[in-house]
């Protein structure tokens, strides 16, 4: 258990990689029951894993706003994961990008 912040700022971009053996492996924020945040201001994750929790996760995005680029995969952020902030959330890519409906606050 632990906790974590991920900045991710204008001109950056983090990448996770496609899933190996076990298509439904997801990027975990809060495993375990810690606590985990990402922080958009601008920044670019590019995922092919859906976005879940094992505990208390929130996607800030902060004035500069944030683009999740789906890699053209089908990705989801479920509803544990708190979405907010006063950036916009952008999408990119050629896959889907669905949020739980509790997702956002």
């Amino acid at each position: 258990m632990g906790t974590g912040v991920l900045n991710i700022n204008a001109g950056g971009t983090v990448t996770v990689a496609a899933p190996g053996l076990f298509p439904n492996e997801a990027l975990y924020l809060a495993g375990y029951g810690g606590t985990g945040t990402i922080s958009f201001d601008g920044g670019v994750l590019a995922t092919a894993r859906g976005i879940s929790t094992g505990g208390t996760a929130k996607i800030t995005l902060l004035s500069g706003g944030g683009t999740i680029n789906d890699l053209g995969y089908a990705i989801t952020i479920n509803s544990g994961v708190a979405i907010g902030g006063n950036g916009v959330l952008t999408k990119t890519g050629s896959g889907t990008l669905t949020l739980a409906p509790a997702s956002l606050w």
